[in-house]
């Protein structure tokens, strides 16, 4: 198996563009529609994208005007479409993705342009570098800083069974509380000096 890098690009770090962030525009036969999206991070703003719509029944463009690194203007037009949603009552917007054509609720903003994930072969979710020893740290430490896991089970009036059969919800709380009451991680085979390993303490501590 190739080893890693050890510094990555993550998904998780990037800036990202979804639907529900230009949802406002999204009305039907408008024109020339503008509007600014503004990022922050800490409460400080990192940046901005100027939109400019023209939507239709179904489909429609938006155009992304913004400076990339404080030193490049950029501008570029993103098609959009639309499908039926699986309640028949209304539709569902995607963007269709200007490199890869892909369709897709949210693209990614990295090296200079928003694209689809896979536009980006090196891009990662944090999730697919951890080993299966990671994956259940993380999962025990994030139960273990909930307690709305033992608020929700022991709420008064949940329905826990239906004809005689756990609910999914209760069978899932019940292997939350499981994970909660009896992992304990082997921390010992753990790397603490890797990039990730350090996000996730400094995440939780």
């Amino acid at each position: 198996m190739p080893r890693i890098k050890q510094y990555l690009d993550y998904v998780e770090d990037l800036r990202s563009l979804s639907i529900k962030d230009i949802k406002r525009y999204l009305k039907p036969n408008t024109f020339s529609d503008n509007g600014v999206l503004t990022y922050y991070r800490g409460g400080k703003r990192t940046g901005s994208i100027s939109i400019e719509s023209q939507i239709f029944d179904t489909e429609g463009t938006i155009t992304l005007s913004y400076k990339y690194r404080q030193e490049l203007n950029i501008r570029y037009e993103i098609q959009l479409i639309s499908k039926p949603s699986n309640l028949g009552k209304a539709i569902v917007w995607y963007f269709v993705c200007p490199k890869t054509e892909k369709i897709s609720r949210t693209l990614h903003l990295k090296g200079g342009y928003c694209y689809h994930r896979s536009a980006f072969p090196e891009l990662y979710y944090e999730n697919q570098v951890l080993s299966n020893n990671w994956r259940k740290v993380q999962k025990a430490m994030e139960i273990e800083l909930s307690e709305k896991v033992f608020e929700e089970y022991f709420k008064k009036h949940r329905k826990k069974t239906y004809r005689g059969i756990s609910t999914k919800k209760e069978s899932k709380l019940k292997q939350l509380i499981k994970i909660k009451e009896e992992y304990i991680p082997d921390l010992s085979v753990l790397n603490f000096r890797t990039p990730y390993a350090l996000k996730i303490l400094y995440r939780i501590g």
